[in-house]
């Protein structure tokens, strides 16, 4: 199943199941198990006299394979290149749950307010009086930025000290696996 949370003759956008991935690799054949494979079984076709139109709608940007959330494709060359500017220039935000595995650690010295948050070009509510976690650390000898913040916990008897805690993750930067790691760096297992 891939739901179609919007749609239009241009673009939509779809519910990324986990465990399925965007696009295969080039180099392997059995890459019918993916979203791109996918699509144009689940999204309808542009209204006649749009130009511009791909022949199989196409995933502007990508979801790693264990990732659920919202995935945006286009239908039309122009919003492919519109919608992909948007992502370059960072006008999309991005926010991002999950829980982790025990209590992340939250030292002092990375505490951030959203005041810094925002200055820093992380799309944070400015209303908001929560502090965040600043973690800068570099992946693959590149920047990589993320702030977070735990939301919640719950026991768990199988957890590392028996918790489970759902945090809220917002990337300044797009690594690959970038969340993943900085959250292992993190936490207090």
């Amino acid at each position: 199943e891939l739901p179609v949370v919007y749609e239009d003759s241009h673009f939509g956008i779809v519910n990324k199941p986990a465990g399925i991935i965007c696009y295969a690799q080039r180099d392997v054949s059995r890459g019918v198990m993916t979203i791109r494979h996918a699509l144009p079984f689940v999204m309808k076709p542009p209204k006649r006299g749009t130009s511009d139109i791909y022949l199989r709608p196409l995933g502007v940007h990508r979801l790693d394979k264990p990732t659920s959330g919202l995935l945006v494709v286009a239908k039309t060359k122009p919003a492919m290149q519109n919608l992909s500017k948007q992502f370059e220039e960072r006008k999309v935000k991005k926010t991002y749950a999950a829980i982790v595995n025990g209590v992340p650690t939250e030292p002092s010295e990375t505490s951030i307010t959203t005041k810094e948050a925002k200055k820093l070009g992380v799309d944070v509510d400015e209303n908001d009086s929560h502090d965040w976690q600043l973690i800068d650390c570099d992946l693959d000898e590149k920047s990589a930025v993320t702030v977070w913040r735990p939301l919640n916990s719950t026991n768990s008897i199988k957890a590392n000290n028996e918790t489970l805690t759902l945090v809220e993750m917002k990337p300044k930067t797009g690594r690959y696996h970038q969340l993943r790691r900085h959250m292992a760096l993190v936490q207090d297992c």
